[in-house]
């Protein structure tokens, strides 16, 4: 479950680019509207009807966006929707992937703010075997050179690199799958 701009940007990837095993891997894609941890209206049904396995979740930095919006709220609404898939949905690995701070951040605390959501959401994933937080090696210092001149957006490089991390994530979700469903 991606963002739009995560979806538009990766569509023009994918387009130019030979990452055909990330293809074969990733065969379902949700785009979901920005600040919708707030809201939380989700329709389970989308994900009964597929034959998923595993998900990834990108989602929260619209949130994290809303100067006004609380910490606890969205981490819990992130692991809430995390166990619900499990449950409902009967998915089988879930993997949520860590809010990246921004270079030039909406407002001075946005990045603190972040980073707290990374780690509540990442302390609380600790309890539910079938999920894991998954942090991106390397692109997690707003000093260093991976966005673009907005500095939300990660530069081409990076955006391989993130999609590097992406396919490392179904990998490593994919063998939990298997050995899940091996003792099973």
């Amino acid at each position: 479950m991606f963002g739009h701009s995560f979806v538009q940007r990766f569509g023009e990837f994918i387009d130019n680019s030979q990452l055909s095993d990330l293809i074969r891997i990733c065969n379902f894609f949700m785009c979901v509207r920005s600040r919708f941890l707030v809201q939380i209206h989700f329709n389970l049904d989308t994900f009964r009807g597929t034959a998923s396995n595993v998900v990834v979740i990108e989602m929260g930095s619209n949130d994290a966006f809303e100067k006004y919006s609380n910490v606890e709220t969205i981490s819990s609404s992130l692991v809430a929707l995390t166990e619900l898939l499990i449950s409902e949905c009967k998915l089988q690995f879930i993997v949520v992937y860590q809010i990246l701070p921004r270079r030039q951040p909406p407002f001075e605390e946005y990045n603190d703010r972040v980073r707290q959501i990374n780690t509540l959401v990442s302390e609380a994933l600790l309890h539910i075997k079938r999920a894991k937080f998954w942090r991106h090696r390397g692109l997690i210092d707003p000093s260093a050179d991976i966005y673009l001149a907005d500095g939300i957006h990660l530069n081409e490089g990076d955006n391989r690199a993130l999609y590097k991390s992406y396919r490392g994530a179904i990998v490593f979700a994919l063998s939990e799958v298997r050995k899940y469903q091996s003792l099973h």
